[in-house]
C-alpha cells in the first residue's frame, strides 16, 4: 500500500455447525491500527444469522493508510469471527498491512526526476519560458526601430507654407482705419 490509499477486504463466513447462528466478525487489534494511522471506514465488527452449513452473504472491510509515513508500517491485523451459540467455537485469520514509506519527491509535490511524464512537464514549462524570453526580445527591437524611425522623423527641417495670392482677399480690418467713421457705413446702408 501507498500512504493514503484503501484497500476493501471481502470475505464470508461459514457455518459448520447444526443449528441457525449468529456470527460476529471483528478486526481484534483494531485500536493499535488506528492509533498507528490506519482508518477503517466500513467499522471493525460485523454479525450476521447464518444457517446450519450455510455460507454468510460478503462482509467487506475497508482500510485507509496513513496519510503520512516516514518510514515503512510493517502492521498485523487480526480478524476473528466467534460463535455466538458457543463462545468457544472461533476462527481467526491475520495478515501483514504494509505502507511505503513516502518518497522524498513526493513530499516535494508529488515530483520525481525518474517518471517521465514529470520529464515531459519540466520540458514543457522550460519551452514556455524560453518562448515568453524570446518574444520580449522580438517587441523590445521592433519598439527601438519603432521609437529611431519617429526621432528621424521629428529631426527633419519643417517646410515652409506657401502663399497663395487671391483676387478676392480683402483685408477689412476697421479698427486700425483712422478715416473710417462708422457713420459713414450707416450712411451707405440708409439708401438701401
Amino acid at each position: 500500500m501507498k500512504t493514503s490509499d484503501e484497500i476493501s477486504i471481502t470475505f464470508q463466513v461459514e457455518n459448520d455447525g447444526n443449528a441457525e447462528d449468529r456470527i460476529e466478525v471483528e478486526v481484534t487489534n483494531s485500536n493499535q491500527l488506528e492509533m498507528d494511522g490506519f482508518v477503517f471506514t466500513s467499522g471493525t465488527f460485523f454479525a450476521e444469522d447464518v444457517q446450519d452449513d450455510g455460507i454468510s452473504s460478503m462482509f467487506e472491510l475497508i482500510v485507509r493508510a496513513p496519510s503520512d509515513a516516514p518510514d515503512e508500517i510493517r502492521v498485523e491485523i487480526n480478524i476473528v469471527a466467534t460463535s455466538s451459540n458457543d463462545d468457544s467455537v472461533s476462527d481467526s485469520v491475520s495478515f501483514d498491512l504494509i505502507v511505503a514509506a513516502e518518497d522524498e519527491s513526493s513530499a516535494l509535490g508529488g515530483l520525481s526526476l525518474e517518471n517521465t511524464d514529470d520529464l515531459a512537464m519540466y520540458g514543457a514549462i522550460g519551452g514556455g519560458v524560453l518562448f515568453i524570453i524570446f518574444l520580449l526580445i522580438i517587441i523590445s527591437r521592433i519598439s527601438k526601430r519603432n521609437a529611431s524611425r519617429n526621432v528621424a522623423v521629428g529631426d527633419e527641417p519643417e517646410e515652409e507654407a506657401i502663399e497663395i495670392d487671391d483676387e478676392f482677399d480683402l483685408d477689412l480690418d476697421f479698427d486700425d482705419d483712422a478715416d473710417f467713421v462708422s457713420d459713414d457705413l450707416d450712411a451707405m446702408f440708409d439708401d438701401l
